[in-house]
This record gives structure tokens, C-alpha cells and sequence, in this order.
């Protein structure tokens, strides 16, 4: 092994130094780069990525778009029909989703696997959810490159749902190919580029357990554990089992094996956006009871969605902060925290506004069809019936 600049040469192939995990996800994307201490403990990092997150007037009185570097990126590409559709990818593209839905790629993720993306202008360039996501892959990777100044970066590692499928797979490497990524070896045999989600969250979570990070009393591997992860992300559900145990005599070295997946995996955060978005909706016809008035809003309901579905995750996102502020502090009264309203709506791009507000009950209460709380567990003999 020979070290020259930047890169690493093995077995004649040369790799860039810098060890490069993505989460390409259906909301959120996040590039993270692992050291390794001298004592051998690997420490991951999550990049701060700058990305577009407004349009403000410059001095020339020119648009210019402001940039901020966050760690979690908008897994959002806005093509920017006033120059030549150049895609702006992150928050600036997310906000843009709700003005003009036909030219915001959102949610790719649950596409992958699929010859064409549905619901984008057709003036696009990009066609496939390969292209798009290739877009995303390499906004993290640009910026990484020169935020570590450490060349072009060819390897990286992506972690995909458990369940996808092949065509999905495929699709997923491909954007990495266009990204730069290598996904073939010098011989023409494919490079293990992608990592099931489940199993990255189990890695992540050894390491830090072997590393002192998280105490023995939360998982003890002195001796062997099945462990099930539940993953619910944006638009994927992985629910997994696992074994982990020591390997043969070398006690230093832990094993995992994958005991069982499921299914059904096209469930996730996007599903109860629009659910809340489809009350919101109900609630803001409920608002103008006049016929005419509703026939007009019922005939503009496609393009009134993006804007609730935006403030339906925004609601969500607020009861979710809340919740994980009194579980960190162990404060709050839980009555209190179930009556607390929390205020949404605003201007629909419509002649009518919409302003509302909605406890966290309410909310759990319109996610209630997808708790299967009336199931059992003979209910597995015919699960392909429910």
C-alpha cells in the first residue's frame, strides 16, 4: 500500500482516503466521513453542507440566493425554469415545492426503481429518479470535496431500506455512477456500495458501544442478543432482526446476521403528511361554507396541496420537538402538553387564507388508521387480506 496525495493505492486501484457513508433519503439526505483515533476508535462526523435557503436582493439589485451550511440536507431539487432549469438542490428547493410543485423533485426516493419520475414538468432534463437523485448525491459530495480539500471522491458507501428491491438497487447505483462514484472494480465486478439502513444503524450502534460512547447496561454483547430495528423514515419502513454475538474465538470481533425483514416497507413520514394535509383541507373547506366559494376550492385542490402538505410536516415537526424536549428534560405535565394547540396555515396562494390550529391528540388521532391497534397477532395468517 502506497500513499500518494490524497489517495490510496490497493491492489493497483487507487481510492480516496477520506471514508464517505451517505444517507440518501426520502426527506433528508446526510454525508457523513468516519476517523479513526490512534487508540483505533472510529469517530463519524456528519458534514455540514452549505445549500441555497432563500432569494434576497443583492446590492446590484439582482435575486441572489443566500446560503447557509446545515448537516441534514433537503433530499429536494428545485429546476429553476428562469435559468435554463438549473437544479438548486436543499431548503431553498423544499420551500419552493409549495409555489410550484411541478418543478421541485421531492420525495425521489419512493420513485427509485420506477423508468420515469411522475408529477415534473415535462421541460425538465432530468427524467428518471436516478438522475435526480444523482443530483443530491452530488451536492454532498462537491461540498465535502472542498470542505476537506481532499480531491475528487470516488468512494462512498449509501445505505438503502432492507427492503429494496433490485430494480431499486439498481437505480440507487446508477445515481452514484453519475455522481462520480465508482461502482465497478479494475475487473468489471460490481463494489459493494450500499449498506442496509437497518444494518448501518446496528454498526453505528456497536461502535459506540465498544467505544464507551453508549453503557453495556443499555445492550451487554458479552454474550449473544437478537435485536429488532425499527426504521421509520420518509417514505420507507424497515423493521428488522438481528443477531449479534461474538465471532468464533476472536472475542474483539462481533457478528450480525440478519435473522428476518419485513415485507411492507412504502410506509412513512410522507404518508402522514398527507393525511394531515387531507384534514387541514376538510377544515378549510369547512371554513368558506358557501357553495360557490366551495366548488372553487374544490376545483383548486391539486394545486392547494402542496401548501398543506408543507404545513402539515411542519406541525408534525413541532409536536415531535416538544415531545423530545420534555422526554430530555423529564419535565411537563402530560395533560398540559395534549391540550397544547399548535398554530398553522397562512396564505394558500388562493383569494382565501387558511389559519388553524390543532392539539397533539387531534393529530394522533387522525393518524390512528395507520396504528393497526385492531390487529392481532393471528392476523399474520392473512396479512396479504388486510
Amino acid at each position: 500500500m502506497t500513499n500518494k496525495s490524497s489517495e490510496i493505492i490497493i491492489n493497483g486501484e487507487s481510492h480516496n482516503d477520506l471514508c464517505v457513508g451517505i444517507d440518501l433519503g426520502t426527506t433528508n439526505s446526510v454525508i457523513s466521513i468516519i476517523n479513526q483515533k490512534n487508540n483505533g476508535e472510529l469517530v463519524s462526523k456528519v458534514v455540514d453542507i452549505p445549500r441555497a435557503i432563500n432569494r434576497m436582493n443583492s446590492s446590484s439589485g439582482k435575486n441572489r440566493l443566500e446560503t447557509q451550511k446545515r448537516n441534514i440536507l433537503p433530499s429536494c431539487v428545485y429546476y429553476n425554469d428562469e435559468n435554463n432549469y438549473q437544479p438548486i438542490v436543499g431548503d431553498f428547493a423544499k420551500d419552493q415545492f409549495a409555489l410550484r410543485p411541478h418543478l421541485v423533485a421531492k420525495s425521489i426516493k419512493s420513485q427509485m426503481g420506477e423508468e420515469y419520475v411522475q408529477g415534473l414538468s415535462e421541460n425538465i432534463p432530468d427524467k428518471t429518479p436516478a438522475q435526480i437523485s444523482s443530483r443530491i448525491l452530488s451536492h454532498l459530495l462537491r461540498y465535502t470535496e472542498e470542505i476537506y480539500k481532499c480531491g475528487k471522491i470516488t468512494d462512498a458507501i449509501i445505505t438503502v431500506p432492507a427492503n429494496f428491491d433490485s430494480s431499486m438497487c439498481r437505480a440507487t447505483i446508477a445515481a452514484a455512477e453519475l455522481a462520480g462514484i465508482k461502482t465497478k472494480n479494475q475487473d468489471g465486478t460490481d463494489r459493494a456500495i450500499l449498506l442496509s439502513e437497518p444494518n448501518a444503524a446496528i454498526y453505528d450502534f456497536i461502535n459506540q458501544v465498544s467505544c464507551g460512547e453508549i453503557p453495556n447496561t443499555v445492550l451487554d454483547l458479552s454474550s449473544p442478543k437478537k435485536v429488532m430495528v425499527f426504521d421509520l423514515g420518509g417514505g420507507t419502513l424497515d423493521i428488522t432482526l438481528h443477531e449479534i454475538k461474538r465471532r468464533g474465538e476472536n472475542l474483539e470481533t462481533l457478528k450480525v446476521d440478519e435473522i428476518a425483514t419485513n415485507r411492507y416497507t412504502l410506509l412513512g413520514g410522507d404518508n402522514f403528511d398527507k393525511v394531515i394535509a387531507e384534514e387541514m383541507y376538510k377544515r378549510f373547506l369547512a371554513k368558506y361554507p358557501d357553495v360557490t366559494i366551495q366548488q372553487q376550492l374544490i376545483k383548486q385542490k391539486e394545486s392547494l396541496m402542496p401548501k398543506f402538505i408543507s404545513w402539515a410536516e411542519e406541525l408534525k415537526k413541532d409536536i415531535n420537538l416538544d415531545d423530545s424536549d420534555i422526554f430530555d428534560s423529564n419535565w411537563g405535565d402530560e395533560d398540559d402538553e395534549e391540550e397544547k394547540r399548535y398554530s398553522v396555515g397562512g396564505n394558500t396562494g388562493s383569494n382565501f387564507s387558511y389559519d388553524d390550529d390543532f392539539t397533539k391528540k387531534e393529530v394522533e388521532s387522525i393518524l390512528e388508521s395507520f396504528m393497526g391497534k385492531e390487529l392481532v397477532y393471528s392476523n399474520y395468517k392473512d396479512v396479504d387480506g388486510i
